[in-house]
């Protein structure tokens, strides 16, 4: 598993790009041009490289979010249409070879500024979940993150007691005041993962980071279809705390004050599919619990995402562990 130290390199550009000319070479593609590298981050670098069918994407992913790879080699035959499947996969190496899944919804709403389009895309996303409930157990075995609600109150604990993650008392880390504010919610923590296994809400893939940058938009003769990318912070978790990044990410496209009244309905379009299953007072609770717990989630998913990091690129990133953190201190919900 590489990290930015290789990806910088010639040498391992050299090599992605072999890699990637003899996997499109086996599906009758030739590569027409240089490659360019938009981005080269802690958790993962990007290559695009252009082909005589229009550009594909080779991502390399960093060890704490190596299991993405192993999640669309195997969603090949789950047969979800809106998770991309790969042109080729290199799960030792974590490499994933993508053809290009269209328009960024983030470039759609930037000049449309449309924001019901959610209304169709959540309700669609909820569909992907509940048909991945029964691959669960697989889904744990492939190595993707354990954050079923009953495993949150230990991953708690744990982070808690993590002061190098903290960055106690540093400018951007955790005060002891908000620590000792924080070890005071643990009961809290433990009810509300207790009060959502009791609702029997199935877990499943939770994206984590369901946002505008990670849907993709496909217009065609047959009319609109929706891929969703970049699995690499998803574990294995009560499905509604995707909500948290999802509406937050909305409602940043939305003059003050916000619309909650859109929020609300784009709430309610994701829960649609479980209304025939459960009441929706029920459902309502388990959107505020999850998404309470799923800052729990976001924490942890940015200490995987800097697995491996040097000391300058933590020192970068590792507010955002302790960042989610104190966002548990804030009396917010959806």
């Amino acid at each position: 598993m590489a990290g930015t130290h290789v990806w910088h390199t010639q040498q391992w550009r050299d090599q992605a790009v072999t890699w990637a000319t003899r996997r499109l070479a086996d599906l009758g593609l030739r590569v027409t041009g240089p490659p360019e590298q938009p981005h080269v981050r802690p958790w993962s670098t990007l290559l695009r490289i252009p082909t005589s069918d229009g550009p594909v994407w080779l991502k390399a992913s960093g060890p704490g979010t190596a299991y993405e790879a192993r999640i669309l080699q195997a969603s090949q035959h789950w047969a979800v249409p809106q998770l991309p499947i790969p042109l080729a996969v290199d799960a030792d190496r974590a490499w994933l070879l993508l053809a290009d899944a269209g328009s960024p919804l983030r470039r759609e709403l930037a000049t449309s500024r449309n924001l019901r389009q959610w209304l169709a895309i959540l309700p669609e996303y909820a569909q992907v979940q509940m048909a991945l409930t029964p691959r669960v157990g697989e889904m744990l075995a492939l190595g993707v993150p354990d954050l079923r609600p009953r495993t949150v109150p230990t991953h708690y604990t744990r982070l808690l007691s993590d002061h190098v993650w903290l960055r106690l008392g540093a400018s951007d880390g955790i005060s002891r005041d908000d620590l000792h504010r924080l070890r005071q919610l643990t009961p809290q923590i433990t009810r509300w993962s207790e009060q959502l296994e009791a609702l029997g809400i199935s877990p499943t893939l939770q994206h984590d980071d369901f946002h505008d940058g990670n849907v993709f938009v496909r217009r065609s003769s047959r009319g609109v279809a929706y891929v969703f990318l970049d699995w690499g912070d998803a574990s294995v978790a009560h499905p509604f705390g995707t909500l948290l990044a999802s509406l937050r990410n909305v409602a940043t496209w939305m003059d003050e004050p916000v619309d909650h009244k859109l929020l609300g309905a784009l709430r309610d379009a994701y829960l649609e599919p479980w209304t025939a299953h459960y009441d929706r007072a029920d459902l309502l609770d388990a959107v505020r619990w999850a998404t309470r717990l799923a800052k729990v989630g976001r924490a942890l998913a940015w200490r995987r995402a800097l697995t491996g990091a040097n000391g300058t690129e933590r020192a970068t990133y590792a507010e955002f562990v302790a960042g989610w953190l104190r966002d548990l201190l804030a009396d917010d919900s959806w």
